[in-house]
């Protein structure tokens, strides 16, 4: 014995998703606006020697780095799983999403610049 469904599709199991009312050469232009943040960037040492950006206030690790680009996340990524993360290419830092910290400027107190 078969059992016949009623409906045609499953259409009823799809949301309801509106419309963005935006053109993709609106949303990338405001996408470039974005990435495109001046960023006022230090660099310094910490007590182990480490290289430290420090990116408008908020400072930077080095995570990972090829030949030409280095890969930089906020210094409390594990402490307080902040999420901001630059991208050095060259003499160029640049933001890959728009930098939201999770936390206020902590100051380094075992910092000497130089």
């Amino acid at each position: 014995m078969q059992i016949k469904s009623t409906f045609l599709n499953e259409d009823y199991l799809i949301p309801y998703l509106p419309k963005i009312s935006t053109t993709d050469q609106q949303t990338t232009a405001n996408i470039r606006n974005i990435l495109n943040q001046e960023l006022k960037v230090e660099y310094t040492r910490n007590n182990k020697n480490f290289v430290i950006m420090i990116a408008n206030g908020h400072s930077f690790v080095k995570r990972q780095a090829t030949r030409i680009r280095s890969y930089w996340s906020c210094r409390f990524h594990r402490k307080l799983n902040c999420l901001a993360k630059v991208i050095k290419i060259g003499d160029r830092v640049i933001a890959p999403i728009p930098i939201e910290h999770n936390h206020r400027v902590i100051p380094e107190k075992s910092l000497e610049y130089k």
